[in-house]
């Protein structure tokens, strides 16, 4: 897989015929930012309450590094000037940028300077540069994939929502923040005047969001199949609900529910022969870290009462939140799917049965 197997072209005019070629890109597959969310940040809770009712993304950034080629230094101002004149107002330009017969369309605009670098030598002359385009609107990723990846014993495997990572190609070669204790709020303190240090109310410690960070890459046979698995791996992080992120390992597997506030941004490596790899780092946000895990499947039976308030997500995408609270016994009969997450503060729980194993009493 070459670099020349993917073309670019602006206004319908290929890049090549302004002797311009692409060495790397990033951002032509991406999965946009979030735009900011309305949230509560109670200090009687753990973590951070997201309206995630209406999610809207923000504007994508694309970045192509170019050389342009030309036989003297008359060929090159003709080549150069032909080719930054497609970028010279501020109207959006359609950008297209095709590999066998997958093509990508992005309307752009060039807020930036563009600073070409020359160099001679006697048989041509080059010059290097990057493009950085803003796309005002960008689409969601979307797509569907069939994959049957593997996952060696011994192995963690990923999985959102169900979806197994190893099926797209995808792996994870780092990880942050899964076993990190998040910061704590501003606790309630107390500073009594005849006595040394501050009084810590320790009954009243509660935990901000924990960030967890992905660091991935994605193996494919061609730059096609690199784009198409991508997108439909991608699109998997584009909703308005949190997501389920799950990390088997052993014989207790670990689960959050997490939103993906930041952009995700494929960077394609295309110097492994038959082999296109892409690398990219996932952002998560899990809001509620505190929490109790019991198993899934089947109809599951829960009777809580606690101090405080918890929320259940049942592990098929659906929720109940605000159950119990100033020690309120409820009962609540629910379907499940995957692993059960009751977040919330369970050392509050002053009564607790269910007919589903617990797997973690108390997860942080």
């Amino acid at each position: 897989m070459a670099a020349a197997d993917v073309t670019y072209s602006i206004n319908g005019k290929d890049f090549a015929t302004f002797g311009v070629y692409v060495s790397n890109s990033s951002g032509v597959v991406c999965k946009p930012a979030v735009k900011d969310l309305l949230s509560d940040n109670w200090n009687f809770a753990h973590g951070t309450v997201y309206d995630l009712s209406s999610v809207c993304y923000k504007e994508a950034e694309i970045q192509l590094k170019c050389f342009i080629e030309a036989k003297g230094y008359d060929q090159y101002i003709t080549r150069a000037l032909g080719f930054l004149s497609e970028f010279s107002d501020a109207e959006e330009h359609p950008l297209v940028v095709t590999t066998g017969t997958v093509s990508k369309t992005f309307n752009v605009l060039s807020k930036d300077l563009i600073d070409i670098s020359k160099s001679w030598n006697p048989s041509k002359f080059v010059g290097t540069f990057t493009i950085k385009l803003t796309v005002p609107h960008p689409s969601r990723p979307s797509g569907s994939w069939s994959g049957s990846g593997t996952v060696e014993p011994g192995d963690v495997a990923y999985s959102i929502d169900g979806n197994m990572f190893a099926d797209y190609g995808v792996y994870v070669s780092g990880s942050t923040g899964i076993t990190t204790v998040p910061k704590i709020k501003d606790p309630l303190t107390y500073n009594w005047g005849s006595v040394d240090g501050l009084d810590y109310h320790q009954d009243g410690v509660r935990y901000q969001e924990r960030t967890i960070q992905l660091k991935c890459f994605m193996e494919a046979v061609s730059y096609a199949d690199l784009i198409a698995r991508s997108l439909a791996f991608f699109s998997l992080f584009i909703a308005n609900r949190p997501l389920r992120l799950k990390i088997a390992a052993g014989t207790k597997p670990l689960v959050y529910e997490v939103i993906c506030k930041d952009s995700i941004t494929l960077d394609p490596d295309l110097s492994h022969g038959e082999k296109c790899v892409g690398t990219f780092t996932i952002k998560l946000v899990e809001p509620e870290p505190v929490k109790r895990v019991l198993s899934g499947g089947g109809t599951a039976t829960i009777t809580i009462q606690s101090k405080t308030p918890v929320n259940i997500y049942w592990g098929d995408g659906s929720h109940t939140y605000d159950v119990s609270g100033n020690n309120v016994q409820a009962s609540l009969s629910h379907s499940s799917g995957s692993e059960i997450i009751i977040t919330g503060e369970p050392n509050d729980f002053t009564n607790f049965s269910s007919n589903k194993t617990t797997i973690w009493s108390r997860l942080l």
